[in-house]
């Protein structure tokens, strides 16, 4: 049986590598007018649009917005289930929202619509989906990957039917137990946190106002994610026996237990629908790229969930890696394996996820970290960031995503200008 050959085969089509492909061929003429030819394999058909309310959530931030906007795939997503938040309120268990041991970041305040958007993961990855150009270089396997080899001049990837897919460079983009990173021989240096997310939906008791609500307390925090308008979706972190006997209870049980770690903001909490947990872990593959091979999101670094900032850095890899090989692939007798756009986007992106891998790492030792010192005084240090408003407005911008070293599609239009 003849292999199949093609220039960029992307081995996950997740969030991340559905965005990665759409912005490659949005931004390479090569791809449009077939000259070169990407293939997306995934072993999931494509998705339905979400039904109802889903158990996984993710924030998305505005660089986040503005890279799917240039896919095409914002105006689907929104027109779904798609919920803004205008503030933010973080606080320590040792203080209340607002008052002592808290920030609050407000989009009035910096200027901005909005903080962020939560969006259902599927209802993410339907709206990318949905907006795959079929006319172009781009087609779709359906399979799963069962041998690998690497040669000088491409890579061979057998699927479990036989099939095999020769390509001049393959993106990893299929996540945390990435198959490409792992038959690569890349280390991870993945490391347990011995932590559960316990995810799922909850009404609340009072409005929660367009906010975001996040409460550190010992064992990890719990995070109150705005969707209509008195209900939210929970990330609540801990210990994993901790977190066994949390899924174990009954509703009424549960919402007693939940209510009070979040200390009361929105009220009582009552749960709706199920719920789920999930082990949390923190990672960095020693390299994104190599010969003929890169890796995108999950599959190169994972981050403690605190922050929600896990798709976006992800989504922001995909930007770097398609402009990247857009402009290198601007010569006719470029090869999309050449090492020097490779690097180009490891360059790009390795400082930034690795700087945010350690603060999220640092905030969650310090804030689960038993009663004393230290816990007392990551907790002032909320308080006394909150009065620095340059010092809070510059982390604001991080967050949101503003400056000049992020992926062109994914800058504000100040920052392109400049």
């Amino acid at each position: 049986m003849s292999a199949v050959e093609v220039d960029v085969l992307v081995a996950g089509a997740g969030p991340v590598g559905l965005a990665f492909a759409l912005l490659l061929e949005q931004q390479c003429p090569a791809l449009r007018s077939q000259r070169l030819r990407l293939a997306l394999l995934d072993r999931r058909a494509a998705p339905s649009p979400p039904d109802g309310p889903e158990l996984r959530v993710l924030a998305l931030s505005p660089a986040s917005r503005r890279l799917l906007e240039a896919c095409g795939a914002w105006d689907s997503l929104a027109a779904g289930r798609l919920y803004p938040y205008e503030d933010m309120q973080v606080w320590a268990s040792t203080g209340q929202p607002g008052a002592r041991h808290s920030i609050c970041f407000s989009a009035a305040e910096l200027g901005v619509p909005a903080l962020g958007w939560i969006a259902g993961a599927d209802a993410l990855r339907h709206a990318l989906w949905s907006v795959l150009p079929m006319n172009s270089g781009l087609s779709v396997v359906l399979g799963e990957p069962s041998a690998l080899e690497a040669g000088p001049e491409a890579i061979s990837v057998t699927l479990a039917n036989g099939h095999e897919i020769r390509t001049r460079l393959l993106v990893g983009a299929d996540g945390a137990s990435s198959w490409v990173r792992e038959r690569l021989g890349v280390p991870s240096g993945a490391s347990p946190y011995d932590q559960l997310a316990i995810v799922g939906r909850v009404r609340c008791e009072q409005p929660h106002r367009s906010t975001a609500w996040q409460r550190f307390a010992p064992g990890g925090p719990l995070a109150l994610l705005p969707q209509d308008a008195q209900a939210c979706s929970i990330v609540w972190s801990r210990p994993q026996e901790e977190a066994r006997r949390l899924l174990a209870l009954d509703d009424q049980a549960f919402a007693a237990e939940l209510t009070e770690a979040s200390g009361h903001c929105l009220g009582a909490l009552s749960p709706e629908g199920p719920r789920a947990g999930f082990p949390l872990s923190r990672a960095h593959a020693d390299h994104y790229t190599g010969a003929r091979f890169a890796l995108l999101g999950d599959a190169a670094h994972r981050v403690h969930p605190l922050a929600g900032q896990g798709v976006n850095l992800g989504l922001l890899d995909a930007g770097a890696l398609a402009e990247s090989l857009a402009d290198a692939l601007a010569d006719p007798f470029s090869d999309p394996g050449d090492w020097r756009a490779l690097r180009r986007y490891e360059r790009e992106r390795r400082g930034p996820n690795l700087a945010t891998l350690v603060a999220l790492d640092g905030l969650h030792q310090l804030f689960a970290a038993p009663a004393g010192p230290l816990r007392l005084a990551g907790a002032a240090g909320l308080g006394l960031v909150d009065q620095l408003r340059p010092v809070k407005h510059a982390l604001a911008r991080v967050a949101l995503g503003e400056g000049h070293d992020l992926p062109r599609a994914a800058r504000a239009v100040s920052d392109q200008r400049s």
